[in-house]
């Protein structure tokens, strides 16, 4: 794939953001990654060598994986779950939302896929449930990480969406009409699962966001504005390997 040189200034970016509200958590790695970072890198670079990678074949669905051991099978769906250390969960995104979720009590992380289609069949929610319900873990136990995705002014939906987000009896809050442009929308996807979370009984203060668009900088990638050339931005979390006793 050709890819552009990119400006000397980006060239300093770093491999992926950390997030401040997961730095302090003992055993754990997460991050949302920029353009430079890679699945080559993801499986031989320290310390991600550490791991064994996890992706799915994503399918903008509310499929949920739970993984308690590595297994070679790429699975369908759009979550992956584990409290098993050394496996790496990751969910690819070019413009979707990624959201990595963190439990330190129960030793739980996750990541989640979450496209206009994952949205409405309320995807985020449902991985919480799973994690409360499955798990045993407590919502205000729990720290979610939104990452860089396409912002509600460079995300331009039809009709066809917002007929999606009525069906599925969803607020309309996160669509902004386009005047002199009938039929036509902007979508919120940060907006539209914060809503969510929060109908969930998630506080505010258990999120943090890494408010970048994926559309707007040129050291991410996007489908809308690279369509074919557009390469995957890797979102991972994992608990480290548990030490062996000698």
């Amino acid at each position: 794939m050709e890819v552009k040189a990119l400006p000397d200034e980006l060239m300093n970016w770093p491999l992926y953001f950390p997030i401040n509200s997961f730095k302090n958590i003992s055993g754990l790695i997460g991050g949302f990654g920029t353009r430079f970072l890679t699945k080559r890198i993801l499986e031989e670079q320290a310390p991600f060598n550490q791991f064994k990678l996890l992706l799915l074949k994503q399918l903008h669905s509310d499929v949920i994986q739970f993984y308690d051991s590595f297994t070679d099978k790429i699975r369908e769906g759009d979550a992956l779950v584990t409290t098993s250390g050394g496996l790496l969960l990751c969910v690819q995104t070019a413009d979707c939302l990624p959201v990595l979720i963190v439990n330190e009590l129960r030793h739980i992380v996750a990541a989640v896929h979450c496209g206009w289609r994952g949205t409405v069949q309320r995807i985020l929610p449902k991985v919480v449930h799973f994690l409360i319900n499955s798990l045993g873990a407590r919502r205000d136990e729990l720290k979610f990480a939104f990452g860089p995705r396409i912002c509600e002014q460079c995300y331009e939906v039809g009709e066809e969406v917002k007929e999606e987000f009525v069906r599925n009896k969803l607020p309309l809050t996160s669509l902004l009409s386009l005047p002199h442009q009938e039929g036509k929308w902007k979508l919120d996807l940060f907006k539209a699962n914060l809503e969510q979370l929060k109908e969930e009984g998630i506080d505010i203060s258990q999120i943090e966001m890494i408010n970048y668009c994926t559309y707007a900088h040129p050291m991410l990638w996007s489908w809308r504005r690279d369509r074919k050339k557009a390469a995957r931005l890797f979102n991972f979390i994992g608990w480290l390997p548990q030490k062996k006793n000698v």
